[in-house]
């Protein structure tokens, strides 16, 4: 069913989308080299127009957090049906030992979310097969519910990431786990917004992309 605050369903090449941003980018060859660790993935119709005031690259490496976002949030009514069931569904089929980050599975009654438009995070966990063996086990959910890629990348990050028992075997003996799976920071100081414009078509408003300090196109190009 559609969100009750929609007034129409998201378009299936919305849930295409979805569907490549949870598992299908993970698994390109880019990716799958493991030539970096980080990654950060972009929205086409979402600009930086001021310089971020951290380096979330290195900010994930001192503290080894799983994932960057300003907020952990609970999804919206309606887009997250059956989302806790289904994670039930992959523990039966595929089994769980160890237990997640409880910290970041729940806000309120429904389950935690963060990313959206952008999203930063470690390339090694979220390309590896036990994170991916999730995710294609929730994709019908994307269709079914509109799941978005906020629910799949926080609970993949809580079943899998630094803090959850489960990659405790993956750390050298005696090491603490860090203090954080996602370390909440804005990227810049006055807040996410005022760095970022979000606008459809915009690599086609000279004006913004100024403001981006975009090189220009050579002639000819489209």
């Amino acid at each position: 069913r559609c969100p009750a605050w929609r007034p129409q369903c998201w378009p299936l090449n919305w849930m295409h989308a979805t569907r490549f941003f949870t598992a299908g980018m993970f698994r390109t060859r880019t990716f799958q080299r493991g030539e970096f660790d980080f990654f950060l993935r972009l929205d086409t119709d979402l600009f930086f127009v001021e310089a971020p005031a951290v380096d979330p690259f290195r900010l994930m490496a001192e503290r080894g957090c799983g994932m960057v976002y300003d907020a952990v949030s609970r999804e919206a009514p309606g887009c997250f049906d059956g989302f806790d069931e289904m994670v039930l569904r992959f523990f039966q089929v595929f089994g769980y030992i160890g237990s997640p980050d409880l910290e970041i599975l729940h806000v309120g009654r429904g389950p935690a979310a963060a990313g959206g438009q952008w999203t930063l995070g470690d390339a090694r966990l979220f390309s590896s097969d036990r994170y991916l063996r999730f995710a294609d086990f929730a994709a019908g959910g994307i269709y079914r519910h509109r799941w978005a890629d906020q629910l799949f990348l926080l609970r993949g990050l809580a079943l899998f990431g630094p803090r959850s028992s489960s990659s405790a075997r993956s750390r050298a003996e005696g090491e603490d786990p860090p203090p954080v799976s996602i370390c909440l920071r804005s990227l810049f100081p006055g807040g996410t917004e005022t760095g970022f414009v979000h606008k459809k078509g915009g690599f086609q408003d000279g004006d913004l992309l100024q403001r981006c300090s975009a090189p220009d196109l050579p002639r000819g190009t489209s």
